[in-house]
């Protein structure tokens, strides 16, 4: 019976260890996202919860938002709307992030947020999530660092 018990342990243990090893996937090793699909595939892989259609792809809206030259693709994590914005440049970019004031609101737009709005940024990509959901704001930092405007 003992010699079962040490062959299961001697098997069962670096079976878990090699799981655990290929299965867990450190967020300083993964690169920063530079367009919505990167970040959809980045938050598939750290294993983000995402809206699904019933076809099994990722659900990616796309909508005009005022306060920014480009439209939004909106991705749900944990049940909730992340927009995005990409652009050609970073200049462009740029351009639309030197109207976002450090509270979140915008130099030459009025807009009434229903939540507290988060914005970061990677180069070319503006991400925008209204709310105070903990896991995605702990998650959009993660990939790009601290907010760069609201609350």
């Amino acid at each position: 019976m003992v010699s079962k018990s040490i062959l299961v342990a001697v098997v069962a243990i670096p079976l878990i260890l090699i799981g655990v090893y290929f299965f867990t996937i450190p967020l300083g090793s993964i690169q920063v996202p530079q367009d919505t699909s990167s970040l959809v595939d980045i938050l598939i892989v750290i294993r983000v919860p995402l809206e699904m259609s019933d076809d099994g792809s990722f659900v990616v809206r796309e909508m005009s938002q005022p306060f920014f030259s480009v439209d939004a693709k909106i991705i749900k994590m944990y049940g909730e709307d992340v927009q995005t914005f990409e652009y050609r440049t970073i200049d462009e970019a740029q351009n639309d992030i030197d109207e976002v004031t450090p509270d979140g609101q915008f130099r030459n737009v009025n807009v009434i947020w229903v939540g507290t709005p988060h914005f970061y940024r990677s180069d070319r990509l503006i991400i925008l999530y209204v709310g105070d959901h903990v896991d995605i704001i702990h998650r959009l930092e993660d990939l790009f660092g601290p907010q760069f405007a609201g609350g």
